[in-house]
């Protein structure tokens, strides 16, 4: 008996011990006052047991003897020889708790790195001149200016809201300066996102936002035109830099009683690895209405692209994609396609050359009156970064006479200076299908300089000589374009 009270008061300051020492990673990790705070009153409240288990022990050592004595200083210095598994069981409580602060202290120090708020935003003002009618030469001059204001709460460590305000508008759109309706504001995106749901590499992105897929050419925020673009979505993604989206968009509402919407469904993936990237993906445009405006078209494509460098620093790179179109329009079965090619160079010097060589084909429609539509259509993609700066080609059907488009390019840049990089751009672009099917050449010249960290300068020039498919439609005169842009990032 007097042997398991003397065993159960040795292991209660055994405890005490492993208590105190296990306590010292934890306070290696703790970083701000009130964690130091708690440390101390700990180590205070184990040295008033300690002290408190001591007194106890030398009261039994007393009561027992000098018998007793030596029994229990035998069985203290044996203490350490105990099995692992004993100890563990004796103690499991202590460690538990230990463990519980520790996680405990984690989870304080990577909360306290996450801002509540952050503000951001930009203000960009273009000039452009523009005299794209190959006839009169009469050129068009706009202003157009954008500001954004973006907004990024996190009320939780796995939980964000998004909100960013856009004004855009032309110069002049105000019907007089005292004019403060505010008709051109709007919210460019507002969701929410729910990050690292259930502690899997799991989120929820659901409401107003911007999606690019493809390069952006399935789905683009088109970053180039005034307003933008961004859909009322709810985005699933499930991975890392590899990873899956599942998307569905809403279009168009008809109302609350009507059924006949018009929705985007779309499975996207990318895969990384080292430095190649593969993006399949599966998207369906659904318009339910009736007539003209009634659309069931699915596009599923691949891009693919990557890059190797050589032990000199060159490195050498391509990217391949393509995507096939079907499904109904009105009463048209779809059948169309598009494809892209190119290999890519840049060079170690500190002028950081860039050549790109590639071509870019897009299915067109040789006969508008039988049961097929064979013209490709984007309606979502960027075009202003694939197909010229003059933009000639906005809708690439439409702006084809449905006849689909060849472009063939060459690109170059270099930086003049670490402010400055300048860059060539050259097309030839042609129809695809019908006998007269050269519209012509396009160059393409920018600048671009950097005024201090938060601002930029672009400025651009351009030429459109027309081949005798854009002669017959549109006239015979070169087209020219020129625009100065100013950026403000904040």
């Amino acid at each position: 008996m007097n042997k398991a009270v003397i065993q159960g008061w040795a292991l209660a300051v055994a405890g005490v011990a492993v208590l105190e020492l296990g306590s010292a990673p934890a306070r290696a990790q703790e970083s701000t006052v009130e964690q130091l705070q708690e440390l101390q009153e700990l180590r205070v409240e184990v040295g008033r047991r300690r002290a408190e288990l001591q007194r106890e022990l030398r009261l039994l050592k007393q009561v027992m003897g000098e018998g007793a004595v030596e029994e229990m200083a035998q069985f203290e210095r044996s203490l350490g020889g105990m099995s692992a598994d004993e100890v563990a069981a004796e103690l499991r409580m202590l460690r538990e708790e230990l463990e519980r602060l520790r996680d405990q202290v984690v989870q304080t120090q990577l909360g306290a790195r996450e801002e509540r708020f952050a503000v951001s935003g930009q203000s960009r003002t273009r000039f452009e001149w523009n005299d794209a009618d190959f006839v009169s030469g009469d050129a068009d001059l706009v202003q157009l200016m954008r500001s954004r204001l973006r907004v990024v709460g996190r009320p939780y460590i796995d939980t964000r809201v998004v909100v960013e305000l856009q004004d855009a508008r032309l110069w002049g759109e105000e019907t007089e300066p005292s004019d403060a309706d505010g008709d051109q504001v709007d919210f460019h995106q507002a969701y929410l996102e729910l990050e690292e749901i259930y502690s899997r590499p799991l989120s929820l992105r659901l409401g107003r936002q911007e999606l690019e897929y493809a390069g952006g050419r399935a789905l683009s925020p088109s970053p180039w035109t005034n307003r933008g673009q961004a859909f009322d979505a709810l985005r699933l993604r499930y991975g890392g830099e590899s990873h899956v989206d599942v998307v569905y968009g809403k279009l168009a509402e008809t109302g609350p009683q009507d059924v006949r919407d018009r929705n985007l469904y779309g499975l996207f993936g990318t895969v990384v690895q080292q430095a190649h990237r593969v993006e399949p993906f599966v998207m369906v445009e659904h318009d339910k209405r009736s007539g003209a405006d009634r659309l069931l078209r699915a596009t599923a494509g691949l891009a693919a692209a990557g890059s190797g460098a050589t032990p000199t620093g060159h490195v050498f790179g391509y990217r391949v994609e393509g995507a096939f179109q079907t499904g109904e329009a009105e009463t048209r079965d779809i059948l169309a396609w598009r494809g892209a090619a190119a290999v890519t160079y840049s060079g170690p010097s500190w002028t950081r050359p860039q050549v790109d060589l590639g071509t870019d084909w897009v299915s067109g429609d040789g006969n508008l009156t039988d049961a097929d539509e064979r013209a490709f259509r984007a309606p979502f993609a960027t075009r202003h970064r694939y197909f010229g700066y003059m933009d000639l080609f906005g809708d690439l059907a439409s702006g084809t006479l449905e006849r689909g488009l060849a472009d063939i390019y060459l690109k170059g840049e270099m930086s003049a200076s670490e402010e400055v990089r300048l860059a060539l751009h050259l097309h030839h672009f042609a129809l695809v299908e019908g006998a007269q099917n050269k519209l012509g050449q396009e160059a393409d010249v920018t600048l671009s300089y950097t005024f201090n960290p938060a601002c930029t300068v672009g400025w651009g020039g351009m030429v459109f000589v027309p081949g005798d498919a854009m002669k017959a439609t549109e006239g015979e005169d070169p087209a020219f374009k020129t625009y100065l842009e100013t950026t403000v990032r904040f």
